[in-house]
């Protein structure tokens, strides 16, 4: 799992329905002043003895990221990746992203369920408002935004909060 030309890693284990182990999702910085690549990456659990590289399953881009956020906001078998991807250099796009499982590689589905974009700096799915759905919290430098989950799609904006306050 070394990669000695990635920095400033965030990293979330995710479960995917084909696999009893969770497997792992590393983010990195992409923007490096030597100007060497720096990929994000996915390892599959290679049964509990460590985890093996499986970029055909879509996410080893240079899309940067601080922060990444596993949860099943779909309800379907496997989790979803959300991820505060910083650079829009892989053609999704700067912001959050959602990439979604579909049997064989993650697909970005971040506008098909609903995801606005938001340059996140942290994020957080929780059950904030008790409907036992969940729900996601992007979080930047002076704003929070709640968006609470639906039956018929993950997310819709409900609340924004912003302070200009330090």
């Amino acid at each position: 799992m070394l990669d000695i030309t990635s920095r400033g890693r965030a990293a979330a284990f995710v479960d995917l329905a084909a696999d009893p182990l969770p497997s792992l999702y590393v983010t990195s910085e992409p923007v490096r002043i030597d100007g060497l690549p720096s990929f994000n990456r996915f390892f599959r659990n290679a049964g509990g003895t460590g985890f093996v590289p499986v970029p055909e399953f879509g996410l080893d881009v240079s899309s940067g990221g601080v922060c990444a956020v596993a949860a099943n906001l779909d309800a379907d078998a496997d989790e979803e990746l959300i991820v505060c991807t910083t650079d829009a250099s892989s053609g999704g796009g700067m912001g959050t992203r959602l990439y979604d499982f579909d049997g064989t590689r993650f697909v970005d589905r971040t506008s098909a369920l609903g995801i606005q974009p938001f340059s996140a700096l942290d994020m957080e799915v929780a059950d904030f408002d008790g409907d036992s759905l969940p729900d996601l919290a992007q979080l930047r430098a002076n704003r929070l935004r709640v968006s609470l989950g639906s039956p018929t799609g993950p997310v819709r904006l409900t609340a924004f909060f912003r302070t200009d306050e330090p």
